[in-house]
């Protein structure tokens, strides 16, 4: 019985951007060659007549990589071939999967054209993290990995976004204000990136409203947040500059601490001295206000009332 031409050509195109690979007849199978290396082969299981994958992963790797979904011991003379597994159709069958077990063999076989397989191996993972769907607005169609500014490069510094996500993160002028209240749901994803876009374009854009609102309820650890606030608009290129009570300057996303009582026009609410306003919003035009949550509501705070904290 012929493997499978089908998956060959899955294969294939995955390793179509290489010029050092070659293709071999043997062990039964079409073996693809990288550096004169096996890096991954196609046959047929006889013992149940279906595709496979024979994939190198490395001594290193063996004892981790065999738990994986399909995956068993390469065995051809009864022997285990240690650092080789063969994969069934269920580890194999998702592209995702497929992807990742190309990149680990590729990853062994002493490439130079690593950044692509890297880029593969961070699709992959990022698919795996994000179950197939765009991390802000839960999309499944054309997705890819975007990098989160100042950072990327790996599964922690980068998120996977549908097309239409990623093109208005990459172009204001092509931002929708609707599209983004998917942010509603994905501000509360335990994926510091993913909050870290999240708060960025909430804070872009504030002037419509309901993002005021999300953003008084997002919280983010103090590495994360200080990570989202490299990504935002220096206030002082707009020579608006915001300043607590000590003149120490103040910027989005800040905590503060009222140091007086304060009551709150048009409501019952006093904002008590002591109190702490986490999450604080720049009033773009004023320099001497600034909005933040007290007592469930959002409310404008004149800075010389506050003194900063973190």
């Amino acid at each position: 019985m012929a493997y499978s031409e089908h998956l060959v050509e899955r294969v294939r195109q995955r390793l179509s951007k290489s010029n050092i690979t070659a293709e071999k007849k043997m062990m039964g199978g079409l073996i693809f060659m990288v550096n004169e290396k096996m890096c991954v082969g196609v046959d047929i299981d006889k013992k149940t007549g279906l595709d496979r994958l024979m994939v190198r992963v490395g001594k290193a790797s063996h004892e981790q990589l065999i738990f994986q979904k399909g995956s068993r011991e390469m065995d051809f003379t009864g022997n285990v071939m240690r650092g080789f597994l063969f994969i069934g159709p269920d580890g194999f069958d998702a592209e995702v999967d497929l992807d990742f077990w190309i990149a680990k063999a590729w990853s062994l076989t002493g490439s130079f054209e690593l950044g692509y397989i890297r880029d593969m191996s961070l699709e992959s993972d990022l698919n795996k993290r994000a179950e197939s769907k765009c991390e802000l607005c839960g999309s499944e169609n054309d997705l890819n990995p975007f990098d989160v500014a100042p950072k990327g490069g790996s599964i922690d510094e980068a998120i996977l976004t549908c097309n239409t996500c990623n093109e208005q993160l990459s172009d204001d002028s092509k931002i929708d204000a609707n599209h983004w209240r998917c942010l509603n749901d994905s501000m509360w994803s335990t994926v510091p990136a993913v909050q870290v876009v999240a708060f960025r374009m909430l804070n872009h854009l504030k002037a419509e409203g309901w993002p005021q609102d999300l953003l008084g309820m997002m919280y983010m650890e103090e590495d994360t947040a200080a990570w989202a606030k490299e990504g935002l608009e220096d206030e002082a290129d707009e020579k608006i500059i915001h300043k607590d009570s000590n003149g120490v300057v103040l910027q989005n996303g800040d905590s503060v601490v009222v140091i007086k009582d304060l009551n709150v026009k048009g409501s019952s609410i006093v904002a008590k001295r002591g109190e702490a306003v986490r999450n604080i919003s720049l009033v773009w035009d004023n320099a001497e206000h600034i909005e933040g949550r007290v007592g469930g509501q959002q409310i404008v705070i004149l800075t010389q009332y506050v003194k900063k904290t973190s």
